[in-house]
């Protein structure tokens, strides 16, 4: 693609660990991109992340169907509010020798502001009025005697 929407740096100049980080962003999916140059694993990494998320590894170029030693990430990593290069969230994983691995990212949900809460608290009330309403109409409906006929 060609949009520069659809890429992000998380970390572009780590030359002490010889490491590379990237978003990937498109239609509603992202993706964090993260190549270690290095022959030395990363056990405990810590990186960057732009918001609060959780990463699910779906590739990692040292898994062993590859041929690789098996340096993976098998659970979710979930972030931590806790700043590092610049970003206000970072996450722990390994990361493996001469290696990528790409994981799927999910953003936590954003806290509501208290307007935001007082107004579906409204919107549930107003349903919940709306639904016991219709109920007793038609249990009204549904229950009434039907008038005698005169012969």
């Amino acid at each position: 693609d060609y949009e520069q929407d659809g890429f992000m740096w998380i970390d572009a100049d780590n030359a002490d660990e010889n490491m590379y980080a990237y978003y990937r962003i498109t239609d509603g999916q992202k993706y964090a991109v993260v190549l270690n140059m290095s022959p030395v694993a990363r056990e405990g990494f810590r990186m960057g992340v732009r918001d609060a998320c959780t990463l699910t590894e779906v590739l990692n170029s040292d898994n062993q169907c590859y041929g690789g030693t098996g340096v993976l990430n098998p659970q979710p990593i979930k972030s931590e509010p806790v700043c590092h290069n610049q970003w206000y969230h970072s996450v722990v994983f390994n990361l493996p020798p001469f290696g990528a691995a790409v994981f799927e990212v999910k953003d936590d949900p954003k806290p509501k502001t208290k307007e935001e809460a007082e107004e579906e608290t409204d919107e549930e009330e107003t349903l919940c009025e709306t639904a016991n309403s219709e109920a007793e109409t038609e249990t009204t409906e549904e229950c009434a005697v039907p008038a005698e006929q005169d012969e």
